[in-house]
């Protein structure tokens, strides 16, 4: 399979972007299911969302946390989905262009990043959503939301290059303004086997097991 899709692609060079090959390369490399083989996709074009997964009895749902100046009111929306096509729809779509070994590791790689504020969601880039079918030539889409409320709306929102980003809105989590809670926790105490910390006014227990040994605190 993986030899044939090599094959195929190289006669489809001469009428596929750079984008569409680079995709198909990956597409190739995911047959062999190995989440440590892969090609590093990026995006020049995005819609500038900011989205973290949850699940709610096993079904992934994307919440907005960052949006552009002007649409704050998408804070906390459920994203349901784009052009109609899921997020969960989405997220087996994209599997076949990424190298995984469970659908866990996919969503890792749309979602994931090292601060999700700071720039959008992998799986809004638009050479993906182009490659798997959710997105046309076009530079809108149309995004199904539902609202902290529970109502249900469509908003249209345009994609931008990601040397001009719109300035983002941020949703503040509790990480922004208690500094017991940020992601420096897990480094906080880099010498010990194992610790605790009581967090966010008592409403949390951090615990953090760095090695077993045998004067690893008893927790």
């Amino acid at each position: 399979q993986f030899i044939d899709h090599i094959n195929a692609l190289i006669l489809r060079i001469h009428e596929s972007s750079d984008s569409e090959l680079l995709y198909g390369c990956s597409e190739a490399v995911a047959l062999l299911g190995d989440a440590h083989s892969g090609i590093r996709l990026s995006w020049d074009e995005v819609f500038p969302l900011g989205l973290v997964l949850l699940y709610a009895e096993d079904v992934p749902e994307a919440y907005i946390v960052a949006a552009p100046k002007g649409y704050e009111d998408l804070l906390l929306c459920r994203l349901d989905a784009i052009n109609g096509v899921t997020v969960s729809e989405i997220i087996t779509k994209a599997a076949k262009v990424i190298p995984h070994e469970n659908l866990y590791l996919v969503q890792n790689e749309l979602f994931y990043s090292s601060n999700s504020k700071a720039r959008p969601c992998p799986m809004l880039g638009c050479d993906l959503l182009r490659y798997i079918g959710v997105l046309g030539e076009e530079n809108t889409a149309e995004f199904t939301i539902t609202e902290e409320s529970g109502a249900t709306r469509k908003i249209v929102l345009s994609s931008y290059p990601k040397d001009s980003l719109p300035e983002l809105a941020s949703y503040p989590s509790p990480s922004d303004t208690d500094p017991s809670i940020s992601l420096n926790l897990i480094d906080s105490d880099p010498e010990a086997s194992g610790w605790y910390r009581i967090i966010d006014d008592g409403k949390a227990l951090y615990i953090r097991i760095s090695s077993c040994v045998s004067d690893t605190k008893t927790i």
